[in-house]
This record gives C-alpha cells, structure tokens and sequence, in this order.
C-alpha cells in the first residue's frame, strides 16, 4: 500500500561527461568522492540537475532548462513547475546532504507541535 521507486545502480563505463551549464546546478552539489556510488551519483545528477540557475525573469526565459531562487523550474518540452504547498526552506522535506540531522530535528519539532 505504498509507493516504491527505485534506480538499478550499474557498473559505469568511462564516458565523458557533458559539458554544463556556466550557472548549472550541479556545480551546486558536492558528491563524497569516497561514495560506492559516485561515477552513478555524478552521471544521474548531470542528467536530471543541468538547470541554469537564474537571477532574473529575463535570464530564465532565455535558457532551455531552467530553475529561480523562489522554486520556479523550466524543463525541456515546454515543461514549467512552480510548487508552493510547501515553504523553500522546510528542512523537514530536504533530501540532499552529507549530514540529515537538520531533517530529523525538524521532523521530531512537527511531531512535538502535533
């Protein structure tokens, strides 16, 4: 009675990566170079986190795949997402991260006020 996704994490053959975004994302997040899973990790994030991180409407409207300070994502095929059911800064629903502690404090302070 739930959901499960999964990525099936294979050997990957030496390839060269993509060139990136001058302002992409992935220059944002830092991968441990001593994860298992790395040269995995390294090619998923190029591929799905190639967005353009934009100061400006004008410089988002530019760009083929795109993402604002506020949430706003621009993704290829005309595809635009601007979700505000929850706050930027929720810690609660962050994924990302060397450490999860900030998450687990959030989440034990929405257990205590509810």
């Amino acid at each position: 009675r739930g959901r499960l996704v999964y990525y099936r994490v294979r050997e990957i053959q030496h390839s060269t990566l993509p060139s990136l975004h001058k302002d992409s994302l992935v220059n944002k997040i830092a991968i441990k170079p001593d994860s298992a899973f790395y040269a995995w990790l390294e090619q998923e994030v190029i591929k799905r986190f190639d967005f353009a991180c934009c100061d400006s409407q004008q410089q988002f409207r530019r760009e083929k795949r795109a993402i604002t300070h506020n949430g706003q994502i621009k993704a290829g095929g005309g595809r635009h997402e601007k979700d505000d059911r929850f706050p930027l800064n929720d810690h609660s629903r962050f994924v990302l991260g060397w450490s999860n502690q900030e998450k687990i404090d959030a989440l034990e302070s929405q257990q205590q006020q509810g």
